[in-house]
């Protein structure tokens, strides 16, 4: 007895609600939504469906590799979908569709899976900026397609030979017969290399009028002919014939399972209501709806242009912004002469090199602290010679492929020689090539001899004639450079960018000023850069726009109209110097109370000595230079404690005006082997770089004892002594710092530091006389409510022998008598200062005013 036929399921069935046509699979999901939404729409759906001849299908990835049936030709652009739903939807076998309305891809049929789905290649699924699950649109374009006249693609990332024209004939033979649009993505393959453009524009033909469009297609209905010959089979291997035969076989059985009478009535699921869904075949015909997306198709007559978006972009930002020039740039006029002289004359005038027998310049290394404005000038540089230039930055350069960084070098110079005269401009050189001997990476090794190298091989007569190519090095840390590049042949000059002197910074602020609205005048402009000691120029940029802030708040706060603008002034300048520090003083940057001269009673000697010794060669230095002395290096104040040494540090670093930096002489000392050598050596370098500036060593005996004496095993001390006797006054000259230290045992001090040339002046601040006792008392009563029985004469002879600080303790103890005597008392009072004196007595004793006067003595040559 033969085996009884069993009947298939329908694959697809027809929603009687909302006309979607649903795979047999997700008939309960759609149940579910279209039951209690009777106006659902396709966005409601998370399930794969056909509405008016679109397939929606959901997508699943595609392994191109694996699937053999799949012809080499198609495996890039590519589409598999279930053969039922091709025939449902009109789409033909190797004949293009347009997926989710912006790519054109080939169709292709795959019976495994379900009918539903979409199987996509990864690549294309990227360029859909779609993932696994999600829904994608599926429909058939028509053949009758408009040539393209001219395509214009776009790259990112500009590679020399996109410019060639070997490269535009390459990229018509790969792209010819296939379909594009406007923001298409496509990627070549030449030579090893990938290239990747977007489509920016797409002219059309002369030949043809008509525009690619999706036609409205009728979808197949009962006749079984009409659908076979919808069914073409193109650009097909040999060895996939046998699964397209099969699969058409398989529609055609499907086919007419689907159209039988059994199939009217499908045996389904219970639950379901019958009368919902019904066959594909019985329902109307839909249609394809027309898309908006213009698709071109690339032929033989299309002319292929290559751009990069990057020069676009630089282009449109120079049209908008004007050119950096060096006119622009304050305060670095010596460094642009010499900069103008290395650069200029060789190419304007190379026959007079090649005349003399002057080799051409190799490079220029430009170094200084950060904020000097390097950056700036190298970008200036490019604008103002007009060569071609390339600018990268060292980090840049790097790769974490094994000899991907050597050949970003090499390409660099050569795409320097081809386009010469040029000029490579590496900024932050000093992380692309450190110094080998420090080195513990071979990478870095290799890195810096192929920079050599490079650098020899250009401007050769025998590698290219008339190659002009300088290198321009970048750098805030040119110690840390390799000794190799720092010769000449390789940085021929090296021009430093110092902190901006006085003359600098006036330079600076009035480009700076140039265009804002302000009412500083000219005296105002030079007072600030008087006053800005140790600002760069990126502190001072930083400055004036703190004080834009602050006048544009007061503006606001004043409720001024747009037209009545207030310009900018004195104080609000003043305002923002208090919020910008300079940039070599923002790590040890202090905040000194506001000490004057007149909250230091007597010593009127004493400020007279720290004045000439700080203040006159800043304000007179031309004095100087007549006269032919050089100002003092180093001052020492020594006495007994308490006698105001301090607080005269204090007052001297607000009323200079100077960058002030304070050190405790114990807290340079470090446990680690060379740290304390280290700090020291950091403290004069934060110093020179903020120069004019005061380095204040409070209890300097601790810090310069005198060697050979300090106890244990280890000479610490003696080193550190060693190196602070050397920033102070050795081969490198302090300029511009002053050195500021005060002790109570001057003689701990080693004799080297106190010598003529490092500390000059030796200043000996004894016990207050009466008349600074007299100047303490009416400074502190200023602010004391004091009865008029109080006799300060009186007070002044009963306090022989007391210290500054004894007489301030005084008068702060009779201030808590009277509290005691009445909390609610109004003045103090005489009987308050006599109990006072009873509690508070002189501590310094006779023997240690002898000692300092004998010190005083014997020190006499050099003291004052």
């Amino acid at each position: 007895m033969p085996a009884k036929h069993k009947n298939k399921r329908q694959d697809w069935y027809e929603c009687s609600c909302c006309n979607h046509v649903i795979s047999e699979r997700d008939l309960d999901n759609h149940t579910g939504l279209c039951g209690v939404k009777k106006h659902a729409t396709s966005v409601d759906f998370q399930h794969g469906y056909i509405f008016d001849g679109v397939l929606n299908g959901v997508v699943s990835l595609l392994s191109v590799d694996k699937d053999s049936s799949i012809p080499n030709s198609l495996k890039d652009r590519i589409i598999c979908i279930h053969p039922s739903a091709m025939q449902l939807c009109g789409l033909r076998i190797g004949k293009p569709c347009v997926v989710d309305e912006r790519l054109v891809v080939t169709a292709w049929p795959s019976p495994s899976g379900p009918v539903a789905w979409l199987s996509i290649p990864d690549k294309i699924m990227k360029e859909l900026n779609s993932k696994k699950g999600d829904i994608v649109s599926v429909m058939p374009l028509s053949c009758d397609c408009i040539d393209a006249g001219e395509v214009c693609l776009c790259s990112s990332e500009w590679k020399e030979f996109y410019g060639q024209t070997e490269f535009s004939q390459h990229v018509k033979l790969k792209l010819d017969g296939q379909y594009a649009a406007v923001r298409n993505k496509i990627e070549v393959h030449y030579f090893g290399q990938l290239c990747q453009f977007t489509v920016e524009r797409i002219s059309p033909g002369t030949s043809n009028t008509k525009m690619v469009e999706i036609k409205k297609k009728d979808i197949c209905t009962g006749d079984l002919s009409k659908s076979m010959a919808s069914l073409e089979i193109s650009d097909v291997s040999l060895d996939s014939e046998s699964l397209l035969n099969q699969s058409v076989s398989s529609i055609q059985s499907d086919f007419d399972r689907d159209n039988s009478p059994a199939a009217s009535t499908p045996n389904r699921k219970q639950r379901l209501d019958s009368s919902q869904f019904h066959t594909p075949s019985a329902r109307k015909s839909h249609t394809v709806k027309s898309h908006k997306t213009t698709f071109y198709k690339i032929c033989q007559y299309t002319k292929i242009v290559i751009k990069s978006a990057q020069k676009d972009e630089d282009k449109r930002k120079t049209s908008e912004k004007r050119k950096l020039c060096f006119k622009d740039i304050g305060g670095l006029d010596k460094q642009m002469c010499l900069i103008k002289e290395m650069l200029e004359l060789p190419l304007k005038n190379p026959d007079l090199f090649n005349a003399y027998g002057l080799s051409l310049p190799h490079g220029i290394l430009i170094y200084g602290p950060s904020g000097t404005g390097k950056t700036l000038l190298s970008r200036a540089l490019v604008n103002e010679i007009n060569i071609h230039t390339i600018h990268v930055t060292g980090p840049q350069v790097w790769s974490k492929f094994f000899g991907e960084t050597e050949a970003n070098l090499r390409n660099i110079f050569q795409r320097a020689r081809e386009k010469s005269p040029s000029l490579i401009i590496i900024d932050e050189i000093d992380a692309l090539c450190p110094k080998r001997e420090n080195s513990q990476s071979e990478l870095e090794k290799r890195v810096v001899a192929t920079l050599l190298t490079l650098m020899d091989g250009i401007n050769v007569s025998d590698v290219e004639e008339e190659s002009y190519v300088v290198v321009v090095g970048v750098t805030s840390k040119p110690d840390v450079i390799d000794s190799s590049l720092r010769r000449p042949g390789r940085f021929d000059r090296e021009i430093e960018i110092g902190v901006p002197t006085a003359t600098d910074r006036l330079d600076i602020i009035k480009k700076l000023l140039k265009n804002l609205p302000h009412s500083l005048t000219e005296k105002d402009i030079t007072d600030i850069a008087n006053t800005a000691h140790g600002f760069v120029g990126a502190d001072l940029t930083a400055v004036f726009k703190e004080a834009g802030l602050i006048t544009v708040r007061r503006q606001t706060s004043c409720n001024h109209s747009n037209s009545d603008v207030i310009r900018l002034s004195r104080d609000d300048v003043n305002k923002a110097l208090l919020l910008v520090k300079p940039s070599a003083m923002r790590e040890v940057q202090l905040e000194v109370p506001q000490v004057l001269w007149t909250d230091v009673g007597g010593q009127d000697d004493l400020k007279l000595k720290l004045k000439q010794a700080i203040e006159w060669p800043l304000q007179h230095p031309e004095a100087f230079l007549r006269l032919g002395v050089q100002p003092p290096r180093g001052l020492l104040m020594y006495g007994p404690p308490g006698c105001s040494k301090t607080l005269i540090a204090k007052a001297l670093a607000t009323e200079s005006g100077l960058n002030f930096i304070a050190v405790k002489g114990p807290e340079l000392f470090s446990k680690w082997v060379g740290e304390s050598e280290r700090a020291v050596r950091e403290v004069f370098r934060k110093a020179r770089m903020s120069a004019p500036s005061i380095i204040f060593f409070d209890e300097i005996d601790a810090l310069a004892v005198e060697r050979g004496s300090s106890s244990g095993g280890s000479n610490v001390a003696d080193r550190v002594l060693a190196q602070l006797l050397t920033e102070i006054d050795g081969v490198e000259k302090l300029q511009d710092v002053t050195i500021v230290a005060a002790t109570n045992r001057p003689d701990m001090i080693d004799k080297a530091l106190l010598r003529p040339g490092r500390i000059d002046r030796i200043m000996y601040v004894p016990l207050p006389t009466p008349e600074t006792r007299t100047a303490i008392f009416n400074l502190k009563f200023k602010t004391m409510p004091i009865a008029s029985d109080v006799q300060i004469q009186d007070l002044v002879n009963r306090t022989d022998f007391y210290s500054g600080a004894e007489v301030t303790a005084v008068c702060h103890e009779a201030a808590l008598a009277a509290l005691q005597e009445d909390i609610n008392g109004k003045c103090i009072q005489q009987r308050h200062f006599d109990q006072a004196l009873l509690a508070i007595t002189p501590r310094t004793s006779q023997t240690a005013i002898s000692f300092y006067e004998n010190y005083h003595k014997q020190s006499g040559l050099h003291s004052v």
